[in-house]
């Protein structure tokens, strides 16, 4: 028997055959060009095989007919007509003198170099959509026409697909043929296959090394989903056991299907509001079926990827976006909260398609996760927040819109964007006649660094809710990066700094009646959940695979209980002057 492992990103046990769907490798060739001609005869060939790629994500756009995969989809084609990324590739077929199969080489090197010292995930994971992107310019270049429809078996049951890493459309097509799960060679957990992946319900590990050349044509695999586990020609003890827990996942998906219609509150009684972080707004329909009360974030720097050139710059298409969100969010005709989290960007988080002719992105930092990151990037570049805020403003009329502040660890930076708020509302009742308050949409605060923990009763007069960013609060409090491998082991959210400043936090917000979330991961952390509950937490925000896992939870868990282990815990690891 062979083990392997890989990511686990869509949950499900699945025993089936391989399939392996082996990708036909490009041969790029390179060539250096003399003649003024012959490089115009490259641009030329290049501005075709873009009109083409344009046109072959639009026709799958219209096959395949999925939401999340329309707007993946959507997302490769806006990165085709980005003006940018054609001058790019241009200069670099004039100034390399290159054809434009090695000028793509050249440009999709400089883009992944960029994107791969982001510290943020899910931008690193943009590099899989640029890979994707360049791949298909590559093919319209060489008149590669062969389709996925052809090399594909027209039934799929009990087979699990392995592969290198199938485009949008392919995984699609994969699971409408029937395929009981997938392997892959590459992606990551924030990738878009792995988001597509879980949308689909489709069993899936990824970043499975070696997958294709270690896996042999139509030999029996387990596929565990939950813990990326792979096991090829299993003895019948092993097959056994799988089939029982494939049997026990099934009756787990019965069950939570009943939970839609209950109210989300513990065993003994207590109320409590799950939210929803969001990337997608494909993801709103999700959350609203897995019965979301709203969503607790939609990281805003996520739609700027997403969407179309200029979205930075464009006031009326954010507008458009945020209405389309607020509008999708409501329940019996109420609208539900869309708490949007402000630009969080910085030198750490690069947006691979800056606005205009702006290069600060690019600026490098000794000590990026410590500079000008979050509301201090938006403050010390006011004109992108002013825009982000008059469109927030603007799509309030249509819904229950809330606006988060990222990265806040002072009074002033809270003081200053209430003046341009103040100032936005002005402009905008003196340009389209409306009666916009300064005090119509609630204004939020991550708690992500001790600093804004400690000073909570200065900063909660100013907003209207908080939202726990536990991930960065965590690294900041035990000064420990938790993608530093030589030091990962020792980022522990069970430490007792750790939970002594998550409680300080919730302790206060609940004295002085601001509504709190948690919104990082452990919100999501069936270990820390009693903890969180035992804190007094009672609004969650996690992503909407984990409603309905959190919300089982919870029905289980009595407050009190948890309430008594907490102050345990805390016996035994006092808070700071409490000892």
């Amino acid at each position: 028997m062979l083990s392997l492992t890989g990511t686990a990103v869509a949950d499900g046990v699945t025993i089936g055959t391989v399939h392996r769907l082996i990708q036909d490798e490009l041969s790029v060739p390179q060539m250096t060009l003399t003649s003024d001609n012959a490089l115009d005869l490259e641009v030329e060939r290049l501005q075709l095989a873009r009109q083409g790629a344009v046109e072959q994500l639009r026709e799958q756009q219209q096959r395949i007919a999925n939401p999340t995969a329309d707007e993946v989809l959507d997302m490769h084609r806006q990165m085709l007509l980005d003006p940018e990324f054609l001058e790019f590739t241009v200069s670099t077929i004039r100034t390399d003198k290159c054809n434009a199969e090695w000028a793509l080489v050249q440009v999709q090197t400089r883009l992944l170099e960029q994107l791969n010292v982001a510290e943020d995930e899910y931008l690193r994971a943009r590099t899989d959509d640029i890979e994707h992107v360049i791949r298909l310019l590559h093919r319209q270049l060489q008149h590669d026409d062969s389709n996925l429809e052809d090399r594909l078996p027209t039934r799929l049951q009990d087979i699990i697909v392995v592969a290198a890493d199938p485009s949008p459309a392919e995984l699609v097509m994969i699971k409408q043929r029937g395929a009981s799960g997938l392997v892959t060679e590459q992606g990551s957990a924030y990738s878009h296959t792995a988001i597509l992946a879980r949308g689909l319900g489709l069993p899936t590990v990824l970043a499975v090394p070696n997958a294709l050349s270690l896996l042999k044509e139509d030999e029996l695999l387990i596929l565990d989903g939950h813990h990326g586990a792979l096991f090829a020609q299993p003895d019948e003890t092993m097959q056994r056991h799988y089939q029982q827990k494939t049997a026990a996942y099934l009756q787990h998906l019965e069950k939570q299907q009943q939970l839609h219609q209950q109210a989300c509150q513990t065993l003994d009684g207590t109320p409590i509001r799950l939210l929803a972080n969001i990337e997608y707004v494909g993801d709103v329909e999700k959350a609203l079926q897995a019965g979301a009360a709203g969503v607790g974030l939609l990281r805003s720097e996520l739609l700027f990827l997403q969407e179309k050139p200029g979205f930075m710059d464009d006031e009326q298409m954010q507008y458009e976006c945020y209405t389309r969100l607020a509008t999708a969010l409501h329940h019996n005709a109420h609208p539900l909260p869309l708490t949007v989290r402000t630009l969080d960007v910085g030198s750490d988080k690069p947006l691979p398609q800056p606005a205009g002719n702006i290069d600060w992105y690019l600026d490098a930092e000794p000590n990026p996760a410590l500079g000008l990151r979050g509301i201090r990037f938006s403050l010390r570049y006011p004109r992108w927040l002013k825009i982000q805020l008059r469109a927030l403003l603007r799509a309030s009329r249509h819904g229950h819109i809330r606006i988060l502040l990222p990265m806040i660890s002072m009074r002033d930076e809270i003081i200053n964007v209430r003046r341009l708020i103040y100032e936005c509302t002005t402009e905008l009742n003196a340009e389209y006649a409306s009666e916009v308050k300064p005090d119509t949409v609630e204004l939020g605060i991550m708690i992500e660094t001790p600093a804004a923990a400690l000073i909570m009763q200065d900063l909660l007069p100013l907003v209207d809710f908080i939202a726990v960013g536990s991930n960065d609060l965590v690294q900041y409090t035990l000064a420990i990066d938790r993608k530093n491998d030589n030091i990962s082991r020792w980022y522990a959210p069970q430490h007792p700094a750790v939970v002594s400043l998550l409680y300080n936090i919730i302790a206060t917000a609940n004295q002085l009646e601001a509504p709190v979330s948690v919104c990082g991961e452990l919100a999501s952390d069936p270990e820390y959940i009693p903890l969180l509950l035992g804190m007094g937490l009672r609004e969650f925000s996690v992503h909407p695979g984990h409603l309905l896992n959190i919300k089982q939870q919870l029905q289980s868990l009595d407050s009190g209980e948890c309430r008594e282990r907490i102050n345990a815990l805390l016996h035994n690891h006092p808070r700071p002057g409490t000892a």
